[in-house]
């Protein structure tokens, strides 16, 4: 009979059936399940083969003291091994005590401890009248295990244990003479050094605002983006801000600062460098700066979109899209008046009359006109809107080049980046110094890059 809830090793046999003797060498093909009390579990440990040549076929395996703590315990299983089965090996277990009788945890032996106290006849011991009523009465009382009451952890341990009457304090303890930081002793002992003023006197929080002197000590980092005000005060930051209007440049695109002297007056100050070759946002915060540039460049634009349109809605055009010339005929002279000239921009970088030029590069841009012009003398100029009567560069002979087409001519620029004027915004115009005439004009960005090494 096995001792329940001890650790055992038990045996199982593995027979072939090819030989009807046992099997040796198997037990890594061994899948064992032991059932306790009838439910399966894998054992916790592995099996190990007892002697392969004296008793071939008997494995053995340790089970746990968690493991034998049933009734009822089998152990089984199968091997992966062709034609060799595992017997099954089925174990009843008794709470017993599993130690030598007379030792701890043994059967206790008459004579020796605990039962050396057996050392007379019960019936020398005294009869029931020796309990009196009143011992029964108290006896009575005890309907319960003392180990079940509480103890005093978990008197202190319980969750609820507030007090239902006020505790009275002994106001004649001493101060502790070393209390602890920021503890109520600390606080009643040194009462005398730190209530020196009664608290109405101190600062109430409009005191400390309204103080005169209250400079900060260092720098103070600016939330950069926030919003612009929807309706800022007059003559404030947000109104500065958002009146990005009133900005002046000068004519190479530097903001004009702007000083007050002493008296009040304003005065010149030195220009403030913005990288004017910056991308307007895509998709500005609605409020802020970019999105003020962003609304006036297409406000720009469509205003210059709605003047074209107003002029070229005005246009006729022939069954081979020339666009129809009209006429004047007076007495003494005859005008002719012709409407502007079709072009169409092959190769800028931009959209419509916008030519982009990059810093170390050459200048390239063709135009494909609706005029052949092949063989006249044309010139490509480039001014500073602020000075129009000024040219910032002149490209003309071999720099552009005339092909006549068979409805028109096509006009190809190609000049050395020497000619470019330093990066900003800029106007064109392309003259036919043969009929003293312009042939086409628009805008020209040129855009600071790094050369290449």
């Amino acid at each position: 009979m096995a001792t329940r809830g001890v650790s055992m090793t038990i045996h199982y046999v593995a027979v072939d059936a090819t030989t009807n003797m046992g099997k040796t060498g198997d037990a890594a093909n061994h899948t064992l399940r032991w059932i306790k009390d009838g439910t399966p579990l894998v054992p916790t440990n592995s099996p190990v083969e007892v002697d392969a040549t004296n008793c071939p076929g008997i494995y053995k395996l340790t089970l746990t003291a968690s493991e034998t703590d049933c009734n009822i315990g089998t152990l089984g299983g199968k091997s992966s091994t062709a034609n060799v089965s595992i017997i099954p090996k089925t174990i009843e277990f008794e709470r017993l005590p599993d130690a030598a009788p007379g030792a701890s945890g043994g059967v206790p032996v008459i004579g020796q401890p605990p039962l050396t106290n057996l050392d007379t006849a019960v019936s020398s011991r005294a009869d029931a009248t020796y309990y009196t009523s009143a011992r029964a009465v108290k006896l009575d009382n005890l309907d319960a295990a003392v180990s079940t009451r509480a103890t005093a952890s978990s008197v202190w341990g319980h969750s609820s244990r507030s007090l239902t009457t006020a505790v009275d304090v002994n106001m004649s303890q001493s101060l502790p003479s070393s209390p602890g930081a920021n503890t109520v002793g600390e606080a009643l002992k040194f009462a005398d050094t730190r209530l020196d003023a009664t608290v109405s006197s101190r600062a109430t929080a409009a005191n400390v605002w309204e103080y005169t002197t209250r400079e900060l000590t260092g720098p103070v980092n600016l939330n950069m983006g926030q919003e612009a005000p929807p309706n800022p005060i007059a003559n404030t930051v947000g109104d500065a801000i958002k009146s990005s209007a009133r900005m002046r440049f000068t004519e190479s695109d530097d903001v004009y600062a702007w000083a007050v002297n002493e008296s009040g007056g304003g005065g010149g100050g030195g220009a403030v460098e913005i990288e004017m070759t910056q991308a307007v946002p895509t998709n500005p915060i609605s409020g802020t700066v970019g999105d003020a540039m962003r609304k006036a460049i297409l406000s720009a634009a469509q205003s210059d979109v709605t003047a074209i349109r107003q002029k070229t809605d005005r246009l006729r055009f022939t069954e081979d899209d020339l666009v129809k010339a009209q006429a004047e005929v007076q007495v003494t002279d005859i005008e002719v008046l012709v409407q502007p000239l079709n072009a169409r921009v092959l190769t800028p970088d931009g959209d419509g009359g916008t030519l982009t030029f990059w810093a170390a590069a050459k200048m390239r841009a063709s135009w494909y006109l609706d005029q052949d012009v092949s063989g006249h003398d044309l010139a490509f100029l480039i001014y500073a809107a602020s000075d129009p009567n000024t040219a910032l560069a002149e490209c003309r002979g071999d720099e552009i080049t005339t092909t006549a087409q068979e409805k028109g001519c096509l006009v190809a620029l190609e000049a050395s980046e020497q000619k470019l004027p330093p990066p900003g915004a800029y106007r064109f115009v392309l003259r036919d110094q043969t009929t003293d005439s312009v042939l086409l004009s628009g805008a020209v960005r040129v855009v600071a890059a790094p050369d290449a090494s």
